[in-house]
């Protein structure tokens, strides 16, 4: 019932957890609420179970009008993130002004209390009334230590029913002297008299008068042995012999009530019911998969022997075996009949995968030790609807789950967590690798596999690049002894794969990309995936011309399929955008790199932001100039959502380089100072001394070329050539054009302004390439050719023009003038035919040049 929110009568009641609902044959007890002590801040239930702590917990509430949350401890595993996790939640929810702040540092650090003082800090400011239940908390929780400085710092306002089987190692003998606790105990719980008779009324019992205060003295007032009791009294044919022979035991107690319960029953419906206990809560499709066309009679008849009670608040049509019975039933039917015990639960996992109802179908194939097929459900459907770039379809696949506390299997909440990073919640992607690690099964086989994986990629997407490689690193040297060919694990490549070419480590990005090439996948994933990271070696190699061709047929495959947002075309959408700048197609460059950052706004990772903000700057540095390209480093940087990651370094090169053309070389080396020492940070730094003519300098920062990638050598030739005095630098200059044209590259002249615009302007047109000649257009407009006129642009063409020339995504230009993107989109289509461009960049500079901007 987790997650279900309760309306009770006079009240609001706000919930993490929502309180089970009353079953309607609960006694009122108002001789209970009359020993409440309202003003005391905490309220300890203690009891064995089967006295009704919880039933008095809802009744205290229901009694009272002030906002509440529950939470069922004892659904969560006993550890300190599952709990502190749902008491946050909890307290989130009666004050919702909270802020995430503390759970994110319990995902961090669950063992520092650096969560607890944050959480403290927030509510210090913010408590208002309510109350939280912490029902069937254990004697020596993880968490009793820091639960008890958070009700003694968080305030009078908010209030505290704690119930348990045994009384909490709590400060109860302070709290006692400073009047802040109440105590309810057994004593109080057990039935009197009166009690007992409402007992037997509400349940129609035959039993009555004397003999109910009999058999309530001889189960001690124990409400759940009084109750069954009644019915074991009720269907044994000789009430007094079977009073006489009910005995106040231990636990066992329990059992036997239950026993002469089952006895009771003819054979069929014995055997029926058992059946029936293999669901926590049994819906008619579940009774009917189950007992086939007897399903109505069964559950009529059981009805009516009062062993089956209502299920769920929300359904009507819904019903449940008392929870010890349910328990007795599955003992017996998986030690007396283990196939059929095997046979229902799968008919029941079918039945719940039909309904999509994923987690009700794990629990059942867990139950018969099919872990395979459990771990199964998530991914695959999780996976196809990631190829197909459908993040909505995995978001509802997401949410149709249980909270990570409610998740006790590591590999089920690790296929969870890949799905919600699929679905574009890197925080719930974070919350489910923590409770796979919470849970402890990580055991260096193919969970722990699986666990290194979810960790490498999201250390990825938050741009923990060092982490990310630790991750690696041990997923590498455990592969070794773990065998694993889950589909989780065989997309690793491409994660290995991403990470080393950030990096620009070509040998192991080679490695892994020709792994991605050989193992099973999806054909999108090939298509796209794995043919971008292609795509994305060929140019960091130099192989442009290879990237071209290939990223042309990747970006066909990602329109047909209509795939953006999505994280593998993603990938392939920024490498072309570099492949056409590589190339001069400052306009192609630019169309991509525009929808690169849109697509990184939806995808929402620094991975996205900071990928799309590198080649938008770049282009963006060629086509308006270096401070348009500062502009956007900016924008990125604020953006971030951890900008001081080693991927957020990575904008320093870029920042340095367009700081260097803007004449703050000081400023550019210092910015620099802090990047990887890689081809790129020599040849900002090899500029920084050409601009300062410190010669000497320059040639220290280019002595290694030799060994660079041919772009990153092309453009050592290029600040060489503009190195040298007068026209010295001419021969220079034209060997590397003539190197260049063997496979296509531009961009390494482009970008330089001054003397090497000079040089490349100063030869014969034929010398240089068309691509080049046009891009160096862009960059010298005045050598451009003027526009004609245009036709009249609308209003609200007009305004979205205004905002053309800035870095806002299309779906940030519709959020500011509030209108969709699509409309976005149309009139832009409306806005590029007037102008008689083809993309944003060419409409900016042709309205520059016409004055619209």
């Amino acid at each position: 019932m987790a997650g279900r929110a309760v309306t009770a009568p006079g009240q609001v009641r706000i919930a993490s957890f929502a309180a089970p609902g009353l079953d309607g044959a609960m006694v009122a007890r108002p001789r209970l609420l009359d020993l409440v002590d309202r003003h005391a801040q905490v309220l300890v239930i203690t009891a064995p179970s089967g006295f009704g702590k919880t039933v008095l917990a809802q009744q205290i509430l229901d009694t009272g009008t002030t906002p509440s949350a529950w939470v069922p401890v004892d659904v969560l595993d006993d550890d300190r993130v599952s709990i502190w996790w749902a008491i946050i939640k909890a307290l989130r929810s009666l004050c919702p002004d909270i802020d995430d702040e503390a759970e994110l540092a319990l995902l961090e650090g669950p063992r520092s209390k650096r969560f607890l003082a944050i959480l403290l800090e927030r509510l210090a400011s913010r408590v208002r009334d309510g109350v939280v239940v912490l029902d069937a908390l254990p004697a020596d929780s993880p968490v009793l230590d820091g639960l008890a400085s958070l009700i003694e710092r968080c305030g009078p306002g908010m209030r505290w029913i704690i119930t348990a089987h045994q009384m909490p190692a709590l400060p109860l003998s302070r709290w006692r002297a400073l009047g802040l606790v109440s105590e309810i105990t057994d004593d109080e719980l057990r039935f009197d008299d009166q009690e007992a008779d409402a007992l037997a009324a509400t349940i129609d019992s035959s039993v009555a008068g004397s003999h109910v205060a009999s058999l309530n003295e001889v189960v001690g007032g124990w409400p759940l042995a009084l109750h069954l009791g009644l019915v074991a009294v009720d269907r044994s044919g000789d009430p007094l012999g079977a009073l006489r022979s009910i005995e106040v035991r231990a636990p066992e107690l329990l059992d036997d009530l239950l026993d002469q319960v089952l006895a009771a029953l003819p054979a069929d419906l014995s055997t029926a019911a058992a059946a029936l206990a293999i669901g926590e809560v049994v819906h008619p499709d579940l009774a009917q998969a189950l007992l086939g066309d007897t399903a109505g009679r069964v559950i009529a008849e059981l009805r009516r022997r009062r062993l089956l009670r209502p299920g769920s608040a929300s359904r009507a049509d819904t019903v449940e075996l008392h929870p010890l019975l349910r328990a007795l039933l599955q003992r017996r039917l998986r030690w007396e009949d283990p196939a059929r015990f095997d046979e229902l639960h799968r008919r029941a996992a079918d039945l719940a995968r039909g309904r999509t109802e994923f987690h009700v179908a794990y629990r059942h194939l867990m139950a018969v030790g099919d872990a395979a097929a459990a771990n199964a459900l998530v991914m695959e459907p999780a996976l196809a609807m990631a190829n197909s770039g459908d993040r909505r379809g995995v978001m509802q696949l997401i949410e149709s789950m249980p909270p990570p506390v409610e998740i006790d299997d590591a590999g089920f909440a690790l296929d969870l967590a890949h799905a919600a990073f699929f679905a574009g919640s890197a925080f719930d992607a974070q919350a489910w690798c923590a409770r796979a690690q919470a849970i402890g099964a990580l055991d260096g086989g193919s969970i722990e596999l699986r666990y290194h994986s979810a960790r490498a990629l999201l250390a990825l997407m938050d741009g923990h690049l060092t982490a990310a490689q630790r991750h690696v690193d041990a997923f590498v040297e455990l592969r070794q002894v773990a065998v694993s060919t889950g589909p989780v694990e065989q997309r690793f490549p491409t994660i290995a794969a991403r990470l080393a070419l950030i990096g620009r480590d070509l040998e192991s990005a080679r490695a892994w990309v020709d792994r991605a090439r050989v193992m099973d996948q999806p054909d999108v994933v090939r298509a796209v995936n794995v043919a971008g990271l292609e795509s994305w070696l060929d140019t960091r190699t130099g192989r442009l011309s290879s990237a071209l061709e290939r990223l042309s047929r990747v970006l066909e495959v990602i329109d047909q399929r209509s795939m953006r947002p999505h994280h593998g075309a993603f990938d392939a959408i920024v490498s072309s955008a570099w492949a056409r700048f590589g190339a001069g197609d400052l306009a192609g460059a630019a169309e991509l790199s525009d929808a690169a950052r849109e697509d990184a706004a939806a995808l929402g990772s620094d991975w996205h932001r900071v990928r799309a903000g590198l080649v938008s700057a770049k282009v963006r540095s060629i086509m308006h100039g270096p401070a348009a390209a500062l502009a956007q480093i900016r924008d990125v940087r604020i953006s971030l959502t951890h900008p001081a990651s080693d991927l957020a370094r990575h904008l320093d090169v870029i920042e340095a380089q367009a700081l260097v053309h803007v004449g703050r070389t000081a400023l550019a080396v210092d910015v620099a100072a802090s990047a990887a020492d890689t081809p790129r940070l020599r040849l900002v730094l090899a500029s920084a001394a050409l601009a300062e003519g410190r010669l000497d300098d320059l040639e220290v920062h280019l002595a290694a070329d030799a060994t660079w990638p041919l772009p990153d050598r092309l453009e050592a030739m290029v600040l060489r050539a503009a190195a040298q005095p007068g026209r010295l630098g001419v021969p220079m200059m034209l060997a590397a054009l003539d190197e260049a044209a063997l496979s296509g590259w531009v961009s390494p002249f482009l970008g330089h302004g001054g003397r090497v615009d000079d040089i490349l302007l100063g030869l014969r047109p034929e010398r240089l390439p068309a691509a080049l000649t046009a891009a160096l257009r862009v960059r010298n407009p005045g050598s451009a050719p003027a526009r004609g006129k245009v036709e009249a642009l609308t209003a609200r063409e007009r305004t979205i023009l205004q905002l053309l020339p800035t870095h806002l995504s299309y779906v940030e230009i519709g959020e500011r003038l509030f209108v969709s993107v699509n409309t976005v989109k149309s009139n832009l289509k409306s806005i590029y035919r007037k102008l008689n461009v083809s993309n944003r960049s060419e409409a900016v500079e042709t309205a520059q040049s016409v004055g619209l901007l």
